[in-house]
């Protein structure tokens, strides 16, 4: 039972697990392992749960210690718990007692409310608020219609799933009625109420999702593939990785299972090496080789002679001329990988015969036709290391008297046909003279629109006609080499021929010809000739935001 003391008093127990905003504007409600805070403005009232009175029925209740586990509001603002035993209860507001939710009363799978079950999460149809999903770890989802007093239990549905695989780690709704489930074993399943339908959603190393269209979110990265596909990254909505194939105009999503085994990765950077392989980079430390076109995946790290730690995010890989791989990261500072032996260099700030790193935060690699490897840094400038002879120059794209040095965050760098080696700062597009040191500097004058759009740079890129385009925090960039001026392209939501968004990531020339942009609202087919683009809808891919909570 759950008793109620309207003594002010303080927080029920020290160890804080979730809190949880009332429908009135400044109330809380904060979940402890032994009971419930309502916190209101000056107020304060205290719900305990206890451990029950012994009942023939339920006699298993009287072996274990009962507390609290989750929290969760409904939607119209009622209160609901569920304890460690699987107990579901139900605040009233005029009696402040938690009344718990049982079998009786209720017709159908009821019997299941009575169990010992862990439940993982409970999810409300906003269309139907009568009706509540109870998603259980091993049980299955429980379909409760709180007006009809029914009680409806739907337990995986698969073909050749063992029991293990059918154990649900998370879930939530989508709004529509639908249920995505992650499971213990990575895969995710989708639950179709209305058509009485499981359909699995395998992890890369499986098997893709196809849908019509793009996901929307941040492309982070693209790169074209030897059989004309091109791979896009994305964060934010999916941390997806994405194929798409521009003659059927197909996209198969993959999602890239991490450290953890209820996380999936969040692609932060790749490339295609030599040899057709797609490398991927991502948080936590996380490296991949996937092998187009049915991909299939290789957790890096762990054919390493020294493991790389997994406590930063891969920002940067390169490969050089010679196969070995490097990779920036954000708190490590820069490896270099023999791929035949799988030996590893680590080059940490303050090491080298000459200088070296000025700091561990790595954004960007290059290597230029020297041999040389140029570093990008997120606040320390740009860095030239000769591996050979471990030795390292430093070049200052930012002399201003700011205190920020915002310069110093090289995001991007390029050499061009042409021999100019330029630089992406966040503050301003720098060209460099590698011989002096010095930089011209681009930025945005606020009274020339043939300017550029930004002085934040993202990303780099020079077409098959010699053009450089410059991807910006506000807008697409297209540099006249003659005059030194700039034409921009900028989002505008009420023209469906511009841009779909004003941060651009990046940017990729396929075999057609065709010119593909990446931003943080999906990806767009560019006509460079009319200055138009063609955006790709997520929409009908079938995905939605539930990804958010899912990962």
């Amino acid at each position: 039972y759950v008793s109620h003391s309207g003594d002010g008093g303080s927080l029920t127990d020290n160890s804080v697990t979730t809190i949880l905003e009332a429908p009135v504007p400044g109330d809380l409600w904060v979940l402890t392992e032994n009971g419930i805070l309502h916190y209101m403005d000056r107020e304060r009232e205290r719900f305990e749960l206890c451990q029950p009175e012994p009942d023939p029925l339920l006699d298993w209740q009287t072996e274990q210690e009962i507390y609290i586990d989750k929290i969760y509001q409904g939607p119209g603002g009622d209160l609901w718990v569920s304890s460690s035993t699987g107990m579901i209860y139900l605040l009233d507001d005029e009696s402040k007692s938690f009344h718990r939710i049982g079998s009786g009363g209720f017709s159908g799978d009821s019997l299941l409310l009575d169990e010992p079950k862990k439940v993982v999460e409970m999810v409300w149809e906003p269309s139907r608020p009568e009706r509540l999903v109870v998603i259980t770890h091993q049980k299955g989802l429980m379909v409760l219609d709180l007006v009809q007093k029914t009680a409806v239990l739907q337990s995986v549905q698969l073909e050749d799933v063992s029991d293990t695989s059918r154990r649900i780690y998370s879930g939530v709704g989508n709004g529509d009625g639908q249920i995505w489930l992650l499971m213990d074993n990575r895969a995710v399943i989708l639950w179709d109420p209305d058509l009485d339908q499981w359909m699995p959603i395998p992890v890369l190393g499986a098997a893709g999702v196809q849908g019509d269209g793009a996901l929307d979110g941040d492309v982070i990265f693209c790169e074209l593939s030897d059989d004309g596909a091109l791979w896009f990254g994305y964060q934010n909505l999916y941390n997806a990785l994405t194929r798409f194939d521009p003659v059927t105009q197909e996209f198969d999503h993959f999602y890239l299972a991490g450290n953890n085994p209820q996380d999936f990765t969040r692609p932060s950077c790749g490339f295609f090496d030599r040899e057709g392989m797609l490398w991927v980079g991502g948080n936590r430390g996380d490296i991949y080789m996937v092998r187009p076109p049915q991909p299939g995946v290789v957790d890096w790290r762990d054919h390493l002679q020294s493991p790389l730690p997994h406590a930063f995010d891969v920002q940067a890989l390169m490969e050089d001329r010679d196969g070995a791989l490097w990779v920036g990261t954000s708190i490590n500072g820069l490896y270099s990988i023999d791929q035949s032996t799988h030996a590893v260099k680590h080059w940490p700030s303050g090491d080298g015969v000459s200088g070296g790193l000025k700091i561990d935060d790595i954004l960007s690699l290059f290597q230029d036709l020297d041999g040389a490897i140029w570093i990008g840094t997120n606040g320390a400038g740009l860095h030239r290391l000769d591996p050979a002879a471990d030795q390292w120059r430093w070049y200052d794209p930012d002399t201003s008297s700011s205190t920020l040095k915002s310069g110093r965050r090289i995001r991007d760098m390029l050499r061009d046909s042409f021999g100019q080696f330029w630089v992406a700062t966040k503050d301003g597009l720098k060209l460099l003279d590698t011989e002096t040191g010095g930089f011209e500097v681009f930025k945005n004058e606020p009274k020339d629109s043939l300017s550029i759009s930004n002085n934040s740079i993202r990303n780099l890129y020079e077409d098959s006609n010699g053009v450089l385009w410059v991807a910006t925090d506000n807008g697409l960039n297209r540099y006249h080499r003659e005059t030194g001026q700039f034409t921009r392209y900028l989002a505008d939501p009420s023209d469906p021929a511009k841009i779909s968004s004003g941060l651009v990531r990046c940017m990729l020339e396929d075999g057609a010809g065709r010119f593909w942009v990446g931003t943080r609202n999906g990806l767009n087919l560019m006509d460079r000739v009319k200055g138009k683009f063609q955006i790709f809808d997520a929409h009908a891919s079938g995905f939605s935001s539930v990804f958010l909570s899912l990962v």
